[in-house]
Parts: C-alpha cells; structure tokens; sequence
C-alpha cells in the first residue's frame, strides 16, 4: 500500500470523527432547544395561571360581567396551552393529563360561581348561605388553579430529567465514537510510522549532509512508493547542485557587494532629493515634507507652529561686486551660523537662491520666534571675512504663526513671505 493510500485512511477516519462529532453536537443542541422550549411553555403556563388567580381575586372583590368576561378569556388562553404543549416524553404525559383534568375542573367551578352570583340577585335567596357558598367555591378554585402550577412544575421537571437523560446517552455515544475511531488512528499512525521512520530518518541524514556541504553522499532508492520516488529526485538534486554550485564565500561576497552598493546608491539618492548640496541644509522639499507634518502635528494638539523666511539682503551685489564663488561662500557661512544657533528640534532649509527658511515646534508664542530672529540677525551682525574679503550681512525675516497668522500652510508660508518684504522695504529687523 502506497504513503498516499495510508493518508487516505487517516483521512477519512479523521473526516468520519468529525461527522460523528457534528451529529453529536447537532443532537445536543436539539436537546438543548427542546428544553428551552419546555421551559418556556412552562413559564407561560405559570404566569397564566397566575393571572387566573389575580383575576379570581378581582372577580371576588366585584362580581361584575367584565371580570367574569376576563377569567374566562385567560382560562381560554390556559386552554389553549395545555391543548398545544410541546413534544412531551412518556413520563411527561401524566402531568400534563393531570393539569388538563384540573383546568377543566376549574372552568367548572367558575362557571358555579356565576350561578351563585345570579341566584344572589334573585329576591327568594338566603344571602349568607349562598355568600358562604361562593366563599368555597372561590377557595376550591384557587387551590385547583395553585394544583395546576404545581403539575406545570412538575412537567418542567420531567423535561429537565429528560434532557439529563438524552444528555447522558449522547455523552456516552459521542465518547465511545471518539475513542473507537482515535484509537484506529493511532494504530494506523503506529503502522505508518513503523514502516516509513528508517528511511526517512535517513533522508533527513542526508538532507542534513547537505545542509552543511556534503554532496557525495546517495541516498537508498528501493522499492516503487514515493519514498522511493523521493530517493531518486534526491539523487539527481545532488547531482546537479555538485555540477553547478558556486562556491559559498563567493556568492556571499556578491551579495553582500551589491546590497552596499545599493545602500550606497539609497543614501545618496536620497542625500541628492531632501538636502542642498552647496549649504549641505534641507531644501525645499525636505522643507515642504517637514513642516506638512509638523502642521498635522500642531493641529491634533492645538500647538503654535512658527515658519521664519529669510531672504539676504543685498545678495546680487555682494555677487556682481566680489564674484558667486564669493556668494556661494556667504551662503554657506549663513547656513553654518544659522544651524549652530536654532534648537535642535528645529528645521532649516535652503529655499533657492539667498531664501532660506526655518521650521519651529513647540513654542509658546510670538516671542520665541522673534528671539530666534534676533539671535540670528546678531550672529550676522559683526562683518565677516571671506576669504580676502571683509562682508557686511544682514538678513530680513519674516514671522508668521499657525494658529494666529493663517489657519493653512500655504497661508502661512505666504503669510511669512509676505512678513519677510515687508521688513526688507522697512527698517524693522523682522516682522
């Protein structure tokens, strides 16, 4: 018998158990539901007799024709119930017989008290006699209505032994199947293993041998079930592994080549797209990235957010007049003083050109960002030596606040735009 058959078997054992299960938990849960529905019925029965005796109690209180109506119209609906119960078992059947005995007996008495009610309206009556009377009729009424509750009790106990009953049968039918068909299996499993464990042990020998470089070794081709199919393509895996394997340190060398090259080429792509190669500063678009989020950020936590734009004053002369070597250096001396001076959870960017511009979170109003802008308009202040030549720089700056100054980044970006040339045709030092 092929591996394949002997899975087969297994197989189906293990499909056999799990119907074998389903049917069991299906049964349970019919049972469960029969008793649900037991209950229920009893519950109703229950709370309409009780409602019989509330309005027996009312009858006697007022013997009118409307209360007499309403007995009647809730013996009408006991009736009913005991005339429709659910499926009941035989040691059932007499409670439910007795309460139907009982419910007949009390249509009966009720229908006396009416003709005692009718008799004490007529002239010719002894008042006291029939008043007796009825007083006995009504205890003998209540007490039938109570014997009629305590037969429901007891059909709601018969249905609860009942279903302990058909709980324990199934109990026993479900563990006697599992354990039949688990034990098959395990014999089965027991014969599978038995079988097959020496060869594949020795598989997994040589598959090992593998694992750590040995190709030379073959592995048992006997028989014509798949452990023997196994075998060969094994063999002929080997085979082709020995003519055309790559040495290992080798092929690790070029991967390990490639994936720093790669890194490599990540970095500086990445370097090339979010920084200024001159200033070596973000550009715009590690500015326009950075204060996006920021701008989520103030917005969740109802936060300021500054935006300073820096624009360097009189940059073309200083070009025309020493030369852009001599302009590229100014630009990056301002970026170098610039960053040694903002906080370090600051952002600085190189906007184009002589425009720069800075990115401030977590401030506490209008005053950081213009101690900011004084301290760097100082920094600038002293004339600086280039080179061979002594520049006078100075900066106007321009101040805009999320939420004070504009409710969207582009309104704060041009707000602060708008600040920054407002402060280059003044004499202020920012705005």
């Amino acid at each position: 018998m092929s591996l394949k058959s002997k899975l087969y078997i297994i197989a189906l054992l293990a499909v056999g158990l799990a119907i074998v299960c389903a049917a069991f938990i299906n049964a349970t849960k019919r049972n469960e539901n029969t008793l649900i529905l037991h209950t229920e019925y009893v519950e109703s029965v229950l709370q309409t007799t009780d409602n019989l005796q509330a309005a027996l109690r009312e009858y006697g209180l007022a013997s009118t024709p409307a209360n007499a109506e309403h007995w009647l119209s809730l013996h009408s609906t006991l009736q009913q119930y005991l005339d429709n119960p659910p499926q009941v078992s035989i040691n059932m059947q007499p409670y439910l017989s007795s309460a139907l005995a009982l419910n007949k007996t009390a249509h009966t008495l009720f229908q006396r008290l009416l003709t005692i009610d009718d008799t004490l309206s007529s002239a010719n009556s002894d008042p006291q006699l029939l008043a007796n009377a009825k007083k006995a009729l009504g205890n003998r009424l209540y007490l039938t209505l109570n014997l009629i509750s305590d037969e429901s009790l007891n059909l709601s106990f018969g249905a609860l032994l009942d279903f302990k009953r058909k709980s324990s049968n199934i109990n026993q039918a479900l563990k006697a199947s599992v354990f039949t068909v688990s034990i098959l299996n395990v014999l089965i499993a027991l014969y599978f293993v038995y079988t097959f464990s020496g060869r594949m042990n020795q598989l997994l020998s040589l598959v090992q041998g593998v694992a750590s470089g040995d190709l030379d070794t073959r592995a048992l081709a006997s028989g014509k079930d798949e452990l023997a199919k196994l075998a060969v393509q094994f063999n002929n895996m080997t085979s082709k592994l020995q003519e055309s394997m790559v040495a290992r340190t080798e092929l690790e060398q070029m991967i390990d080549q490639a994936t720093a090259e790669l890194e490599a080429q990540k970095q500086k792509l990445h370097q090339m797209a979010h920084y200024d190669s001159l200033t070596e500063i973000g550009n715009r678009a590690l500015f326009n990235s950075t204060l996006e989020h920021a701008f989520k950020r103030a917005q969740r936590s109802a936060a300021k957010l500054a935006v300073l734009y820096i624009d360097i004053d009189g940059f073309k002369l200083i070009n025309d007049n020493h030369g852009h070597n001599i302009g590229d250096e100014v630009l990056k001396l301002v970026a170098r003083k610039f960053t040694s001076t903002i906080r370090a959870s600051d952002v600085i960017a190189r906007l184009g050109g002589d425009e720069f511009a800075i990115i401030m979170e977590e401030l506490k109003g209008r005053e950081d960002a213009e101690t900011l802008a004084s301290k760097l308009r100082l920094r600038l202040a002293a004339p600086q030596k280039i080179r061979d030549h002594i520049i006078n720089i100075d900066v106007s700056i321009g101040i805009a606040l999320y939420p004070d100054d504009a409710a969207s980044i582009e309104d704060l970006i041009r707000s602060a735009d708008s600040h920054m040339y407002t402060v280059k045709h003044s004499s202020r030092a920012y705005s």
